[in-house]
């Protein structure tokens, strides 16, 4: 069980289609490619964003399971390591993009107001995600994501549970 969580706007999340609505939700890595491609792909997104249209969510990976925290802390390490990006999509109008938090340049910081806010006592979460949705993508219509807020020093904390 892997939860996201993200700092971005409610209505963004809400906009993004739930993987699957029935059974138990599966993501799927469809394979890697290096940091510089993935840099170069963002970068070039970014410049043709259309904000009314696309939906760019970015955010960090953490699970109340020890076990599956510690796989989730493994992948981004060796992402890290071998320099690279890793990516799924689902339906046709969306790509999630899983990179270590190390590899965020500071202007994607900026541009995605990216930050980490640790929720549990003993984590240390290191996986982060990008999703770049694209709704007219869509052939058909799809359930949406339904994120639930949680309070954090103050600040709301959207979050889902894609598993």
């Amino acid at each position: 069980m892997l939860e996201f969580f993200t700092c971005d706007p409610i209505e963004s999340v809400t906009s993004i289609p739930q993987i699957t609505d029935k059974g138990k939700a599966e993501i799927k890595m469809e394979g890697q490619l290096s940091k510089a491609r993935f840099e170069a792909y963002l970068n070039n997104a970014l410049v043709q964003w259309d904000k009314k249209l696309e939906k760019l969510i970015s955010g960090w990976i953490e699970s109340p399971i020890s076990i599956y925290q510690s796989r989730s802390d493994q992948m981004a390490k060796e992402l890290l390591d071998n320099d690279k990006v890793s990516m799924s999509t689902y339906h046709e109008s969306s790509k999630i993009f899983f990179l270590h938090k190390d590899q965020l340049p500071d202007t994607w910081k900026t541009t995605f107001n990216f930050r980490i806010k640790k929720l549990r006592k003993n984590s240390n979460p290191t996986l982060c995600f990008i999703i770049i949705h694209k709704p007219y993508k869509l052939k058909a219509p799809v359930k949406p994501i339904e994120p639930e807020v949680v309070q954090v020093s103050g600040k709301g904390i959207k979050y889902t549970d894609f598993y």
